[in-house]
């Protein structure tokens, strides 16, 4: 019963990612309209990661938006974050990520036209996604044939 739940949690995770991955293919065609950041700060953090503590940034990017007349305010850079939007970083990434969006910086925004609400600043998907998503995939393909070498 426990092998069977943890099987379909690998499909559900799998399926979450390709649905994402979906997003972040069809975002590189989206309509774009122009925008403003409205936050862009980052916050230290002492992570434990594998037995050591580890100085880490949270990084928050918002941007304000407008199509057909509606406003919209957001928080999603990369269609990856519909999955993770930890943004955890070092300093020297966290920093790179401030100074591509600084406070009142305009900036071109990518929206699904037909849900204008859902938006990104970086179409496409990126390399952590794809790894995530691999990953997954040969879960979920091998699961079953360890069980196999383990009955």
């Amino acid at each position: 019963m426990f092998i069977g739940a943890l099987e379909v949690y690998f499909l559900a995770l799998l399926f979450m990612m390709l649905k994402v991955s979906f997003i972040g293919i069809r975002s590189k065609k989206w309509p774009t309209t122009q925008g403003e950041i409205i936050i862009s700060e980052a916050e230290e953090e002492n992570r434990l990661l594998t037995g050591v503590i580890a100085k880490k940034q949270r990084v928050s990017i918002g941007y304000r938006y407008t199509v057909n007349g509606r406003t919209f305010e957001r928080t999603t850079v990369s269609a990856g974050e519909y999955i993770n939007a930890s943004r955890l970083w070092n300093a020297k990434n966290a920093k790179q990520m401030l100074s591509k969006y600084p406070l009142s910086h305009e900036v071109t925004v990518y929206y699904d036209s037909d849900r204008p609400g859902r938006a990104v600043l970086e179409p496409g998907i990126d390399i952590n996604l794809v790894l995530s998503l691999l990953i997954i995939l040969l879960g979920v393909l091998f699961f079953p044939v360890m069980l196999l070498f383990i009955n």
